[in-house]
């Protein structure tokens, strides 16, 4: 069993920025400094990616902030006063609750109650309020800077990968299904695991993303086309869940017309994933198909026909996005395609 290279980096990022943050804090004697590396774990140990972990702390940052403004003024102005410091507690709260609960944006609503609560009711102790502020500040400073240099890893690669892996499951299941030695009932067994392969892909997908935003401000058609990819990815699933458990059987996987459709969509599957590896489609073939041929009824067969080529469509939708997806990764200079323009083109 060996070791996972990204967890080893992740680790010893995490270590290294502890142990830098508290060196300094450390020599200039700075104060509640934990509170310093308690943000460094915030921040750093949920994301392995930039845009994860600039998010987090561009939230995380907001959060401070805005409860740490808010609080002061409250304090200095009403001469810090208890009473009115619990009756100002309440609003700042309702806002973060209101606003902030239960989206995106959920961290920015925790870290700043959090911060709100210690800067108004820390028995009166303005200054450590401040001071733990200010090593919040410093933790995000010292986790942007890291994740930056420290061997980084961008979240729009790995979107690029994620794509790749929606590709690769719907390839398998395909050949899975035109396999003859393969009973229904086995390959509804095995689409089970494809399912919950692309179901844990489609949430990492959405994250990604999310994350990617910040790193891709240049295009930020990339996202946009991502998201759009995405609808494709999950409308082909869809068709092919139902087309699996609800539709086919044994005559309809034996019919000539039903096999050249799915090789048409496991040759456009293979020509995306090489789009996807900066390769160029030229020498790709078809995949063989069976010969034999056992007509289905006629209704069975019109209904199945439209089910196939809406798939097909969705497929030449979701390569159209793919194209647009790589012509604004590009810009980044993240991958060298070397024949990038005559695959867009083809």
């Amino acid at each position: 069993m060996g070791l996972d290279q990204q967890k080893i980096i992740r680790t010893f990022r995490l270590a290294f920025t502890c142990l830098f943050l508290f060196l300094i804090t450390w020599y200039y004697q700075v104060p509640e400094s934990a509170w310093c590396l308690i943000t460094i774990w915030f921040v750093m140990f949920e994301y392995s990616t930039i845009g994860g972990v600039f998010t987090k702390s561009f939230f995380r940052f907001s959060g401070t902030v805005l409860s740490a403004i808010y609080g002061m003024v409250i304090v200095y102005f009403c001469d810090n006063n208890p009473l009115v410091n619990m009756i100002a507690l309440v609003p700042g709260l309702f806002v973060y609750s209101y606003y902030f609960m239960g989206g995106e944006k959920t961290y920015i609503g925790t870290i700043g109650a959090v911060t709100l609560t210690i800067v108004l009711l820390n028995y009166n102790d303005v200054d450590t309020a401040i001071v733990r502020v200010f090593n919040i500040i410093l933790g995000i400073v010292g986790s942007m800077i890291m994740i930056r240099f420290f061997y980084p890893q961008y979240a729009r690669d790995r979107v690029i990968e994620t794509l790749g892996d929606f590709l690769e499951e719907f390839s398998l299941i395909i050949e899975d299904y035109r396999e003859p030695s393969k009973s229904l009932t086995v390959i509804k067994e095995q689409y089970l695991v494809h399912d919950h392969l692309i179901l844990e892909h489609i949430t990492s997908f959405q994250r990604l993303v999310t994350e990617a935003k910040i790193e891709t401000k240049k295009t930020p058609q990339f996202v946009v086309h991502n998201r759009k990819a995405l609808e494709h990815i999950r409308h082909i699933f869809r068709l092919l869940s139902v087309f699996i458990f609800y539709v086919t059987t044994e005559e309809i996987r034996s019919n000539l017309k039903i096999n050249a459709h799915l090789n048409q969509l496991l040759l456009d599957l293979r020509t995306m994933q090489r789009m996807l590896n900066g390769e160029s489609k030229r020498g790709i073939k078809k995949p063989k198909s069976r010969n034999i041929i056992v007509k289905p009824p006629k209704t069975n067969m019109q209904f199945i026909e439209v089910m196939l080529t809406n798939m097909n469509n969705e497929m030449l939708l979701l390569e159209d996005e793919i194209k647009k997806i790589l012509l604004s990764y590009n810009v980044y200079g993240a991958r060298h395609y070397w024949d990038l323009e005559s695959i867009l083109c083809e």
